[in-house]
Order: structure tokens, then sequence, then C-alpha cells
């Protein structure tokens, strides 16, 4: 079991409370967001990805299996 594609652990995160970064799998898709200024989020990007970065686990058909 993989805690990045299967359980959404955060891939990636900057340690600056006042602007950043994320990246988080949800189903076959790559979620990133960003913040800045301490509060105002930027609109996440959604890219879609065939495999997990982690496991190499084959994501295609999953961003279906999600709501």
């Amino acid at each position: 079991m993989c805690e990045y594609c299967e359980n959404s652990k955060i891939l990636g995160k900057s340690d600056s409370l006042n602007d950043g970064v994320e990246a988080v799998i949800d189903g076959g898709i790559l979620r990133v967001s960003g913040w800045f200024d301490g509060c105002v989020g930027i609109k996440p990007v959604r890219i879609e990805i065939d495999v997990c970065p982690k496991c190499g686990r084959d994501l295609r058909g999953a961003a279906n299996e999600r709501g």
C-alpha cells in the first residue's frame, strides 16, 4: 500500500507559512496548489498522471474512481 497514491499523503510542501506550494495525488490526478502572503490561495492545477511517482502503480482509470 502506497501512502501517497492510496491515502493522498502530501508529496511535497514548502516549509514557509507565507508563500508556498504543495502536491497531492488524487486518483489519477496530481493536484498542485499554492498560496502567498500567508493566506491568499492560488487555484490548484490538476495534471493527469499515468503512474504514481513514488511506487510506480498504474493510475490509469483511477481518476474516475474518485469523485
